[in-house]
């Protein structure tokens, strides 16, 4: 008996289907987690302002401070937490769009394993072996999905955390200033 998986007929189209789906999900999981990184480095900017304008900013104008802190620090501290919510936003798609590229990942790693597996049966001949374009998209979407400076899967929390405490490090030199 003949232990060899034979695919059926549309199993190469389906894993061309799947290859084109994944490369998509690579690009836009990508685009996602730059757009998230550029949303946190603005948040990061701003926040260094507001401490500047914290330290430096009110000796001068101690006698002033509380007009001076809601006019200076008033439109950066609105920013920073929209751009906060746009973020965590940002990275809760990422965070959905990652998955589906997982699980397809999964599935036409699976496939191309028993392709490989079974050449003699399957469509691809023996000199063929794994199709360089499912490896490389393979491995473009394992690298589309690590958020720049914070690879892994800890970066979606890292990312998280740091939105939270950029928008309350601000609140509290807001408390700090007014208070």
């Amino acid at each position: 008996m003949d232990n060899t998986i034979t695919p059926r007929a549309g199993d190469g189209q389906e894993l061309r289907e799947a290859i084109a789906s994944l490369k998509e999900i690579s690009r836009v999981a990508a685009i996602l987690g730059i757009s998230a990184f550029a949303a946190s480095m603005a948040e990061l900017v701003i926040f260094l302002y507001l401490t500047y304008l914290a330290l430096f900013g009110l000796r001068v104008f101690s006698a002033l401070r509380l007009d001076y802190w809601r006019h200076k620090a008033a439109v950066p501290m609105a920013v920073l937490v929209c751009l906060a919510a746009i973020s965590v936003f940002l990275l809760v798609i990422y965070d959905a769009i990652r998955r589906r590229g997982s699980a397809i990942f999964e599935e036409i790693s699976d496939d191309l394993h028993g392709y490989s597996g079974s050449r003699a049966a399957s469509h691809i001949s023996d000199t063929e072996g794994v199709p360089l374009d499912a490896r490389v998209v393979l491995r473009t979407f394992s690298r589309a999905t690590d958020l720049p400076l914070v690879p892994g899967k800890f970066g979606r929390t890292v990312y998280f955390l740091v939105n939270i405490f950029l928008v309350f490090g601000a609140l509290l030199l807001t408390l700090l200033v007014v208070g």
